[in-house]
This record gives C-alpha cells, sequence and structure tokens, in this order.
C-alpha cells in the first residue's frame, strides 16, 4: 500500500491506495519536470551579492541523479551523496540568505551552498520528504584558491525530517569544505543514515574544515 511505479517506455503510472478512501478522483499527484528552482551563481571574480528569499514555499523537484566515476554511471553517488545537485543553489555567492522557507517533495538536495561563498545564511527553513540531504555546504579543499573558499556559513533554527527517501546515503547536514561556520538549533530527525557530517578530510592530511561550531541541535 502507498507504493507506485512508473512505466517510463508506456507512460503509465501504477498506484497501490493505502486504504480503500482513496480513489482514482480523490487521488492527487504531481509529477515534476523541473530540476532546480533556482540557481544563484556569480563569477569567480564577480560574486552575486545581497540575495534573499524569504516566506515563500518550494516543492517538487525531480529527483534523477546520476553519479559517473571513471566513465561508468551509477544510480547512487558515493558518501553523503557528495557531489549530486541541489533544488537552490549558491556559488560565488555574498551576503545572501534563504530565511522562513519551505522546501518539500524535492527530488536529491535541498539547498547547497558551494565554491566562492561566504556570509550565507540558511534560517528559520522548514525541509521535509526530500530526496537527498537538507542542506550540502562544499567549497574549495585545502590549496585551491583563496577566492574559491567558503566561509562564514550560518545554518540555523532549521527544521530537516523525513529526507534521504531516495538517496539512503544523504545526511541531514553535510558540511563538507568550509570555515568560520555556525550549526546551531537545528532539528534533524528521520534520517537514514547521519544527521550532521562535517568535514571532508580522510586521516592526517591538511583540511580546510575548521572553525565550526555545532551546538544545541
Amino acid at each position: 500500500p502507498n507504493e507506485w511505479y512508473l512505466d517510463r517506455e508506456s507512460g503509465m503510472v501504477y498506484y497501490i491506495p493505502r486504504d480503500d478512501s482513496q480513489t482514482a478522483d480523490s487521488i492527487r499527484a504531481y509529477a515534476p519536470v523541473a530540476e532546480k528552482f533556482f540557481e544563484i551563481k556569480g563569477e569567480y571574480d564577480d560574486r552575486v551579492q545581497y540575495i534573499h528569499l524569504k516566506n515563500l514555499s518550494f516543492a517538487y523537484t525531480k529527483g534523477d541523479y546520476k553519479y559517473v566515476l571513471d566513465g561508468e554511471e551509477y544510480a547512487c553517488g558515493g558518501q553523503g551523496l557528495h557531489s549530486a545537485h541541489g533544488s537552490i543553489e549558491f556559488e560565488f555567492a555574498h551576503g545572501c540568505s534563504v530565511e522562513n522557507c519551505t522546501l518539500f517533495c524535492f527530488g536529491v538536495h535541498g539547498i547547497i551552498i558551494g565554491d566562492g561563498c561566504n556570509s550565507i545564511r540558511i534560517k528559520g527553513n522548514s525541509m521535509r520528504n526530500g530526496g537527498a540531504s537538507g542542506i550540502k555546504v562544499d567549497g574549495a579543499g585545502y590549496g585551491r584558491e583563496p577566492d574559491r573558499n567558503t566561509y562564514g556559513i550560518e545554518l540555523s533554527y532549521n527544521l530537516i525530517t523525513a529526507c534521504g527517501g531516495r538517496y539512503a546515503a544523504a545526511c541531514g547536514m553535510l558540511v563538507k569544505n568550509a570555515f568560520d561556520t555556525v550549526i546551531a538549533h537545528n532539528e534533524i530527525s528521520h534520517m537514514n543514515y547521519t544527521g550532521i557530517s562535517c568535514g571532508w578530510t580522510w586521516g592526517y592530511s591538511d583540511c580546510i574544515a575548521c572553525n565550526i561550531l555545532i551546538e544545541k541541535n
């Protein structure tokens, strides 16, 4: 019950109702066609600045994602689904925020803060029923160009629940290569893997993930 199957060749969707109260006339179904909601991206030498998304609801993005390793395609990515895309993405951005927004039924990651971002605030949002992580932060690794570093990130007072539904390796929050970051007062539940994963360097080699405060989650 409550499972469905898409026959891609015929275009037919099959669904087993939860109970007798569900009929063909009472079911509302959504078939997403968009991969992302927003790409907020500047350039290496020209950052986009002061873009704020507030009090908005976003829903229904596609969950298709292929992980390519050594020329081979896989249906799922590596640890934390670390290379997958998001529904809202920042890159080379300064002074931007997503606040008091709702994201639900997103196909892969919810929000990604990528290369060259600083002073980004993700605060007071609700993220649920996602295919992968609620939030991923990933700038340049140790030894890369300083302008690609990601720092000054605030992830606070967010609710992330029932995510990782399609990609079980996803984390509630994945913070890979970043520094001067605060992760506080978030509520994370009903994930398949890790609530908060921080850092991205195995062993004892140099790592850019430092000065990160994780508290009261």
